[in-house]
């Protein structure tokens, strides 16, 4: 038996990687069994160097992403490319993989070009005679399709689940990813906002129902307060795009084609959202209280505290919202779909809550192509921005558009037909992809559009996914 091996730079190309990772799954047996996509979980005191020329040995395939800064991404802390590194485990991947004969494909992203023999490590150069296939963001399913064709997996049953657990499966490719961002090499220099675990001088602790506009958080037993949160007055607007917004996809309407006919919907009732994503410090109280599954993800040392928190799935953050109902005794949740673009326009009807363009002034995202950070302007930030870095919508809410994807409650569907029009979220009976909202910080700016609609396996766990939570009244 073979295996499906992904090795990627979370830093770097997380978007990238997880839509590769979801349209793949369609041409494999079993994603659970067949995918490999982290490293993070090598065994304490385990010879990593060892265990991945082992676990690359069981594969018959790789593949290898590369984006506009591969040969570029450095070390922050020493500076030094990390290709130059002998303990890079993207090069000890493919380092293993051209010794031991494996297929090797490079996968070229965001326009790309393959790199020259003499850019690379000597170990590396093998890599420039291989056969590339470049892909877009709007390609990833076709070069999915023709890698499953290259590699023996068309026709292949595919069963629809959760992501795959490491190191099992069937057919093998390595995708060493390594797309996108430039590093800044002191990540927590940067200046940042007052934490929002301290209470401004707008916000007060909760003593009888909050009315709209009003930010309070609840006390926790035990001590502590949650999160901060503002209510939402009750509304109707018109969810999707019109066909002539730019960068539009076909998804953003309930005709799933070119119609571009928007939806009205009503949410006749008030609701308390939060003010902002939710931080490290946030996550960490719940898996210091026992919650949360006691997961600890990496924060690439891009820094904790204020800023948002990545490498969570919509599993994980269930587990957030049911600590926090705990502690709280009120109900706490995601997002439905159609709340999250209702907070997230706030009465306009523009492609961005500012206006009909994307602006660095107003939100953190990435370059033009995807996918890679990029600091310009205001936005001064690579990665992920602390909470609160950028002007609040009409709504009071921050950082809907870019920072982090943002989980929903919604399983997705390609357009809007059939879907409720109530503010209540979608459920279907194959619910292996949930909707994801807002772009993150190496997003293209179509996807950071208030219509922009996302999705991905409810197991995925990537550098670009956080969520913010929602309180019923």
């Amino acid at each position: 038996m073979a295996k499906i091996f992904i090795s990627y730079r979370r830093d770097d190309s997380g978007f990238a990687v997880d839509r590769l990772y979801d349209a793949l799954a369609k041409h494999v047996g079993d994603p659970k069994r067949d995918l490999f996509i982290d490293v993070d979980n090598i065994p304490a005191g385990v010879d990593f160097v060892k265990h991945l020329d082992a676990r690359v040995g069981e594969c018959e395939a790789m593949l290898v992403a590369i984006g506009g800064h591969w040969l570029d991404t450095k070390d922050p802390e020493t500076g030094a490319r990390r290709l130059d590194d002998p303990d890079d485990f993207v090069r000890i991947e493919i380092e293993s993989a051209l010794k031991r004969g494996i297929p090797v494909v490079p996968v070229l992203f965001g326009g790309a070009r393959m790199p020259k023999a003499g850019d690379l490590p000597e170990s590396l150069r093998g890599l420039t005679r291989r056969q590339a296939v470049p892909v877009g963001r709007e390609g990833v399913v076709d070069a999915a399709a023709r890698l499953a064709g290259d590699l023996g997996l068309a026709g292949r049953p595919a069963k629809r689940g959760g992501r795959a657990p490491i190191y099992a499966g069937s057919l093998a490719i390595l995708v060493a990813a390594a797309a996108g961002a430039v590093v800044v090499a002191d990540p927590w220099s940067r200046p940042a906002p007052p934490s929002v675990s301290t209470p401004t001088a707008s916000t007060t602790t909760r003593a009888a129902a909050p009315r709209v506009g009003q930010v309070f958080r609840d006390r926790l037993s035990g001590g502590g307060q949650g999160p901060e949160m503002v209510v939402i007055p009750s509304g109707s607007f018109g969810m999707g795009s019109p066909a002539g917004e730019a960068g539009r996809f076909e998804n953003e309407d309930d005709t799933a084609g070119r119609g571009g006919r928007q939806r009205t919907v009503l949410i006749a009732y008030e609701f308390a959202v939060g003010k902002y994503e939710v931080t490290w410090a946030e996550w960490e109280a719940c898996v210091a209280d026992g919650g949360c599954g006691g997961h600890r993800p990496s924060d690439h040392r891009w820094g904790k505290g204020n800023r948002p928190v990545i490498n969570v799935s919509w599993e994980d953050v269930q587990a957030y919202a049911d600590w926090l109902s705990r502690k709280t005794g009120e109900r706490y949740r995601l997002l439905s779909e159609a709340e999250w673009e209702y907070v997230a326009r706030a009465g306009t009807t523009t492609a961005y809550w500012w206006g009909g363009s994307a602006s660095h002034e107003y939100a953190n995202y990435g370059a033009d192509q995807c996918c890679s950070g990029l600091a310009s302007g205001r936005d001064r930030w690579v990665n992920t921005s602390p909470a609160g870095s950028f002007s609040a919508n009409a709504f009071g809410l921050h950082d809907l558009h870019g920072n982090v994807f943002e989980w929903t409650e919604d399983c997705y569907v390609d357009s809007y037909s059939g879907a409720p029009t109530d503010g209540s979220a979608r459920t279907v009976s194959d619910c292996s992809r949930r909707v994801l909202r807002g772009g993150s910080w190496d997003s293209s700016p179509r996807l950071l559009r208030s219509a922009g609609r996302d999705w991905i396996n409810p197991a995925g766990r990537f550098s670009s996914r956080g969520f913010r939570v929602a309180r019923t009244l």
